[in-house]
């Protein structure tokens, strides 16, 4: 997985993030602060241990990003 790519992408965006607006990247739209935290949470469990297997829940927005930064979420 991309993780570098994908915390850069994430930095750009809260960059120029207004509070209230949605997120959208790697053309998933509607991503919450929330989702965004859970992707960089997902990014430090990828670098830990090479694999996203275990993390408990994502949804389907959340799941979409990852595979377009070549994560595979089972």
């Amino acid at each position: 997985m991309n993780t570098k790519k994908l915390r850069k992408d994430i930095a750009q965006k809260l960059d120029s993030w207004d509070e209230r607006s949605m997120f959208s990247i790697a053309g998933v739209n509607r991503l919450t602060r929330s989702d965004i935290d859970v992707l960089l949470m997902c990014c430090d469990v990828f670098e830990k241990y090479g694999t996203l297997n275990g993390v408990a829940y994502l949804n389907p927005d959340t799941k979409s990003v990852l595979a377009k930064y070549g994560g595979v979420v089972e």
